[in-house]
């Protein structure tokens, strides 16, 4: 076959975009829904918060929460399906770092009020606040220049 069993698919995808996303984990479900039983090949189908629950609407809004949101589901297809990634070089924007989710999402904040679109990130035991990522240096630059300007501590990394 293709690949693994649908619901190993399920488990998967459900695995890794929760890995991105901090949502309330509210489980896997099967459904009679046409979309999934009228195709001739394996389907998922995937909410990604609600726009009637207020803290889920408020993360909706912004654009690098999307990203994240669709990183976990290219991560979860990769894996799935078992890809391997290209080689291409992101060159992400971070403002801050702390060990307190609290600071984190104050920073975040702070950098939505002015404008940009922040985004915490649970990584190496830390809380990133993140504002940005290009596969262009010069973007990546031209970012960290704009929050300079309005008083942000910005630099380039690569993962």
């Amino acid at each position: 076959g293709v690949g693994a069993p649908t619901t190993t698919y399920r488990d998967i995808m459900h695995e890794e975009i929760l890995k991105v996303v901090d949502f309330r984990d509210r489980g896997k479900k099967t459904a009679n829904f046409h979309v999934l039983r009228e195709t001739a090949m394996p389907a998922l189908l995937t909410e990604n918060g609600f726009v009637d629950n207020t803290s889920d609407a408020e993360k909706l809004k912004s654009s690098a929460f999307i990203q994240s949101i669709a990183r976990g589901h290219a991560n979860g297809l990769a894996r799935a399906f078992n890809l391997s990634k290209k080689a291409a070089a992101l060159y992400k924007v971070q403002i801050g770092a702390f060990r307190t989710k609290a600071n984190a999402d104050s920073l975040a904040a702070q950098a939505e009020a002015k404008g940009f679109d922040a985004l915490v990130i649970y990584r190496d035991s830390l809380y990133k606040v993140q504002i940005g990522a290009f596969s262009s240096k010069e973007n990546a630059e031209a970012l960290v220049q704009q929050a300079k300007n309005a008083g942000f501590d910005a630099f380039i990394y690569q993962e």
